[in-house]
Parts: C-alpha cells; structure tokens; sequence
C-alpha cells in the first residue's frame, strides 16, 4: 500500500505466508523489514490512516519481518489502527547489536508507528509466537491491548528492551492478556512483558494495566550485550529512560506475573524512572514473583527491582497498596543508580519456594559498590511470608563499601483507636490523640472524629545505611495521651508489632 495517505484499507479472512528469502539492505534509518501487511511506502515518511485487519493468518520469517506495520508518520488524525482475530508465527531472528537498529521498532511484529497524534490503536483476540522478544507497540493515546496470547522469543536472538506490551501513549488499557510458552518453567522461550513508557518523549498518564497473566524469562542469546541483557526479564516495568516528558498517575493492578531466572536475572516489577505531575503512579493488588529455575542460584531473582534515583531524585512517583513482592534471592532489589523514595501500604514480602541460602528481603546491589545514593522506603502494615522477616537485608555489608552513600527503609504500623467516655459509654469526638515515640519524637497528632476514631500511622524501626555505617532505631513503646475538656487526661504506653485497632476510655465523661 504505497499510496501517500493511504486511508481506511481492510485486510481480511485469508493467509499470508512470507517465504524463506533474505531481506537486504537493512540500515538504521530505513530498517523496518519485509513483512505480512506493511501500510506505508517506504517506513520512513509516508501517512497511511485507519487501516483494520481482521481473521488473519500470517507466518513472516525474514529480519526484522512485520506482520502488520502501519506508519502515520507524527500525521494528526482521528483514525486509528485496529487489528483483531489474527494468528501469527514470526520466525524472525534478526540479531541487533546496538542501539541504532533497535531504535527502529525493535524488531516488533506488530508496529503502529509515529502514531502520538493519531486515534487509538486496538489489538484484540492475536495469537503469536516468535519474534526477537517484543510484541506490540503503539504510541497512540486511548489504545487498547486486550485478550491476546503472545509467546514471543526465540533461541538465537534477542531484541534488548522489546516487551511484549510496549505502551508509549497516555490512556492506553492493557488488559485480560496471556503470556506462556516452552521457555523455561512454562514462559515465553525469551521476553519481558508490559513497559509503560514516556521513552518516545510522549507524556504518558492514565493508563492502566490489569488482570493480566505473564509467565516471562530471558535467554542469554543478546546480541548487544554479549549474553543478558541488563537486569534480564521484567514482567512489568515503568520508565522514562531519562525521557523529560511526563510519566504520572498510571495504574497496575491485578496481574499476575511470574518471571523465572536462569542464567540471566529476573524480576517481576521494574520501576526505572517516573513522574509524579498529575499524581503518584499506582501498583495494587499485584502478584509480582520471580524465581529460580532448577540448577540455578545466581540471579538476583526478585520481586521489584528499583532504579533510576539520578532520573527523578526523592521523587515518590509510585506507590503501592496489597501488592506481593516474592523472590528466590531476595523481595527487593535496588540496581547501582539508587531508587526515589517508595511507599508500600498492605504489601507482602516473601521468600520464593527455591530461595538461596544467602536470602534476604532487601538486597542493595548484592552489597557491593553502587554509583549513588537512595532515597527512604516506607513499608507500612506489611506482611512476611516462607520465613521472610523485616530486618533482613544487605546494608551492613552495603554500608561498609559506600561509606558516602546512604539509604534506610522504615517498618510503620496503622494505630486505630476509638474513644469512649468510661462513665457513659458514649463515643467522644474531639479528643486530641498525642503519640511521642521512643526517640522523643511526636508520632502524630490529632483529634477523633464523629465516631470518635483516630489513626495514625507509626513508625516501628529504621534500617539505615549512612556514613559507612549500619544501624536500627526502634520507635517502640509509644507514649499516647487522650485529651478531651471535661474529662481526665487517660496516657498509657503502647508497644506496637503489627496492625492495631482498640478501643480506650476516658475517666471523667
């Protein structure tokens, strides 16, 4: 379709098989490929609008093949490109070894191109495997990647930083998707799985990601980079990639992801670089596990895996609330460049099922030498589980070998009381709730409601990594005073472990 634009074709009901020829001539400016149904001239300047295809069946083979390529070349447009009930195979294992081949479309079988100002991008209902480990990628604002079951990857090549799902528009919904294959324990051969990303410089905000089932891993077959990639296989990832543009209030919720580690790492949750303009972006109820495939006990193989401090430093740009964090070497990892401050409400934290011996909940850079400093963590009401506890970490070891450096992540506990008046019974409202911790500190500091409920959020212990030295402070037991005019002042000591809800009554009223 070479027309400039080419406008509204239809592709339907039939079988395109590429032959097994060799596509030449491939350069980092004009490198897009053969493929199954290309919807632009030449890949590069040529418009083509509001393509759909449908009931499709299409096997390409050659480097850097497309099964379906539609370029709108930055052209602002109302039409969008729609592709559905399409089976592909993509034998493609094209080998890129720098970032001016990958820069054009990573190899991806399904590529919707410039396509910022253009109407939404709709995937639905595709079957396909192969490729050098993408799937789909769109810039379109308002996309929707939806009940597709891609198995990407091969055993030759792999595309460094393709995913599956690459969303680089703002309002995209990636949603109700599967990803297995014959690599190992059950995932795709070779791929990471869902990248929301401002890389393209395109703001992105408002998306969400959820109820999807991702089974990722990565072969040691990259190119680039010798062997693995960095940090292996994500199951999902946020990023800028030091992108300025905006990457704020996105959604991540209720997916499963298990990636498995090899040779090469993995881990279930990547947060890269964000923003926080129109909001903090948002992880819930996530399932974010990595581990260990038999034989092996490298990694690291985690839960989340954090970075990018010298992109958005302190920057709390992602939060997360009743996510679960489980791995075989550790529940957190943070990379060499440090983290921006995270809070984790209601989260759990595990040891996975084949956990080396040297298993921590919290590892920094295998505590060896790291290139800058992090930001706090909170982990507020959180849970441990398969032996997992609050206080196991890396930072002494961490601390000794960046003595100019620093880091602490602080354990916190919600503290509910009601207060009741010990003569009527009554609920009081209006009470001042004081908390002063065992540092002298002032916890909080507020009055009961209609209800006469007060919370406060408390912090338990710090674990700290400053000046080449490892400490823990404990803020238990708490010195809690109740006052309310025309009734006794009630103090009393509290020792916190966990969640707590109780009631206290006050003499006097």
């Amino acid at each position: 379709m070479t027309g400039n634009p080419t406008s509204g074709t239809t592709v339907h009901n039939g079988t395109i098989t590429e032959g097994a020829g060799l596509c030449t001539g491939l350069t980092p400016s004009n490198g897009y490929g053969s493929g199954g149904i290309i919807a632009s001239s030449d890949g590069g300047s040529s418009v083509s609008l509001g393509t759909t295809v449908f009931n499709m069946n299409i096997t390409v083979n050659d480097a850097r093949a497309k099964v379906v390529f539609e370029e709108n070349a930055g052209n602002g447009t109302s039409f969008g490109t729609t592709i559905h009930d399409v089976i592909y195979m993509d034998n493609d294992k094209y080998a890129c070894g720098d970032v001016g081949c990958r820069d054009v479309d990573q190899g991806y079988p399904i590529v919707v191109d410039q396509s910022s100002p253009a109407g939404p991008t709709v995937v639905y209902n595709v079957t396909g495997a192969g490729s050098t480990q993408g799937g789909i990628v769109s810039t379109a604002p308002n996309s929707q990647f939806y009940n597709n079951f891609i198995a990407p990857g091969n055993s030759t090549s792999t595309n460094t930083n393709g995913f599956i799902f690459q969303d680089w528009g703002p309002g995209t919904v990636v949603e109700n998707n599967l990803t297995t294959g014959s690599g190992m324990e059950g995932s795709c051969l070779s791929c990471r799985g869902v990248q929301v990303s401002s890389a393209n410089n395109v703001s992105v905000t408002g998306t969400v990601v959820q109820n999807n089932i991702l089974y990722t891993t990565n072969l040691n077959n990259d190119v680039e980079y010798g062997g693995c990639q960095i940090d292996g296989s994500y199951g999902m990832q946020i990023n800028t990639a030091g992108s300025n543009a905006a990457l704020s209030n996105n959604t991540f919720q209720n997916n499963k992801v298990t990636v498995t580690s090899g040779v090469c790492p993995g881990f279930g949750f990547s947060w890269s670089g964000a923003t926080a303009g129109s909001g903090p972006n948002k992880t819930k109820n996530n399932s974010f596990v990595c581990r260990l495939a038999s034989g092996f006990t490298a990694g690291p193989c985690a839960g989340a895996r954090f970075d990018a401090n010298q992109y958005n430093p302190g920057i709390a740009a992602v939060v997360g609330t009743g996510d679960t964090y489980i791995g075989d070497t550790s529940a957190i990892y943070i990379w060499y460049d440090g983290t921006p401050t995270w809070t984790c409400n209601q989260c759990t934290f595990g040891k996975g099922a084949n956990a080396i011996s040297g298993w921590v909940m919290l590892d920094y850079d295998g505590g060896g030498q790291s290139g800058q400093s992090s930001q706090p963590m909170y982990l507020v009401d959180p849970a441990f589980t398969g032996g997992a506890t609050k206080d196991s970490n890396n930072l002494s070891t961490w601390a000794s070998n960046n003595g100019s450096l620093s880091f602490s992540y602080t354990v916190q506990w919600t503290y509910t009381v009601t207060v009741k008046g010990a003569t009527s019974g009554s609920v009081v409202s209006g009470a001042t709730v004081t908390a002063t911790d065992s540092q002298s500190g002032q916890e909080c500091n507020g009055a009961t409601n209609s209800s006469g409920v007060f919370t406060c959020v408390m912090n338990d212990t710090k674990y700290a990594a400053t000046s080449g030295n490892y400490t823990t402070t404990s803020y238990s037991p708490f010195a809690i005073s109740i006052v309310k005019p025309g009734c006794t002042t009630l103090n009393y000591s509290l020792t916190l472990g966990s969640t707590t809800s109780e009631t206290r009554t006050v003499p006097g009223c």
